[in-house]
């Protein structure tokens, strides 16, 4: 799609428009996304796929490790690599645990062929899903270097993972959930681990194709964490501890990292009574941080009834964002 503005409609889009994404899950999944999971190897990368394509089909109300679910979706899972078989022990594991599917909304294609370096591959990909009937709003991709026989560090092999996923998107206007590895730990000529900021492995025109991004390491034996490492960050939550429970192969929120109880609300309320007994000013940043909340959920919040009877908002001289002053 092409888009002609002249200044005039530039700025009745700017007095107008509304951009806010709709969710999918709150905080985490939004629909129209390029999503991508990186993890070690050994993580769940699988597990945590599976676990999203089992709860995506269930109805508005339930949750996905924690974050609530705004919307089923019809979602299609593209197995690259591993046996369909092996999924499937997965999910009878998950539904032995309570995580019972809507078989209405899943679609599993186990596609170990698919090569995105050859037209006529996708075209037979294309070809088998339009004849089952099924049009997902969410596709996950578990890995997508498995899409092309080839290195997805290689721009011409990069390009052509983009455009099966952009073919995807189009096609469908679906979400789109790219699953991938992280880049191989390495050690310095002491033997010590070398420090990495990013761990993405590829070239970058993939990491230019993703809107939202995570990475998942393993903290401990059941324990696991997704870091944010590319979002618009007002909408989506920097960090998630989870507890990996291998009986159900069930990933769940790890509450006992989270400084405050109780629901979003009720978190930034807490500080808030805090900062008023200290006589302390406070900030959004540091709300955010403090009581594990998104950007865009405390906008929300803070126009509370709650909220706004305990505060008064104050514009800083400084970067011109507000300063949260007890009453």
């Amino acid at each position: 799609m092409n888009i002609i503005k002249t200044g005039k409609e530039l700025r009745d889009d700017l007095l107008n428009l509304k951009i806010t994404r709709t969710a999918i899950i709150e905080e985490i999944l939004f629909e129209r996304d390029i999503f991508m999971l990186s993890a070690d190897a050994g993580a769940g990368k699988s597990i945590f796929s599976l676990n999203l394509l089992a709860c995506l089909s269930f109805k508005a109300g339930k949750t996905f490790i924690g974050f609530p679910i705004m919307k089923e979706c019809k979602t299609l899972y593209i197995q690259l690599e591993g046996d369909y078989e092996e999924s499937i022990e997965r999910l009878r594991y998950m539904e032995q645990g309570g995580m019972i599917i809507e078989e209405s909304n899943i679609c599993i294609m186990e596609e170990k062929e698919l090569n995105v370096m050859d037209n006529s591959s996708i075209d037979g990909f294309f070809a088998r899903l339009f004849h089952i009937g099924f049009a997902p709003e969410v596709s996950i991709i578990d890995p997508i270097y498995k899409l092309a026989h080839g290195d997805p560090s290689k721009g011409d092999v990069a390009l052509a993972i983009i455009r099966f996923s952009d073919r995807l998107y189009s096609t469908f206007n679906c979400t789109n959930v790219l699953v991938h590895h992280n880049l191989k730990e390495s050690y310095s000529n002491t033997g010590d681990k070398i420090k990495k900021d990013d761990s993405f492995y590829g070239h970058s025109f993939i990491k230019n194709h993703i809107r939202t991004s995570y990475s998942m390491k393993s903290t401990g034996e059941f324990t696991r964490v997704l870091e944010r490492k590319k979002g618009r960050g007002s909408d989506t939550r920097k960090i998630v501890h989870m507890e990996y429970d291998p009986e159900t192969n069930i990933l769940s929120q790890d509450l006992t990292t989270q400084k405050r109880k109780g629901n979003a609300s009720d978190r930034v309320m807490e500080f808030l009574k805090e900062c008023r007994e200290k006589d302390r000013n406070t900030t959004s940043r540091e709300i955010c941080a403090e009581c594990d909340v998104s950007y865009d959920r405390l906008r929300h919040i803070k126009k509370e009834p709650k909220i706004m009877a305990v505060i008064n908002f104050q514009k800083s001289q400084l970067k011109n964002s507000d300063i949260w002053v007890p009453k």
